[in-house]
């Protein structure tokens, strides 16, 4: 999903389907939006445990954080 803006549109649908979505969001305004939304929409589906945000830095090419270590566990993404 790029330009996932707050996430309660194409990336909640694609979570809600069992897929894995990967969302670009470069700007930072928008991805406060996801922060305070997405997690609050997932909810309402019971689906909390069924996002993971890594952020990557403007100019940086990859996560600071490892994929896998920001699973927790029992979460299904860690499976």
């Amino acid at each position: 999903d790029a330009g996932v803006f707050d996430g309660t549109d194409w990336s909640l649908m694609g979570i809600l389907a069992g897929a894995t979505v990967i969302g670009f969001e470069p700007l930072l305004e928008n991805r406060k939006l996801i922060d305070d939304r997405l997690p609050v929409r997932l909810s309402e589906y019971d689906q909390t445990s069924a996002h993971t945000f890594l952020h990557i830095e403007p100019g940086e090419a990859v996560p600071r954080l490892d994929w896998k270590s920001v699973f927790t566990e029992g979460s299904r993404a860690g499976q």
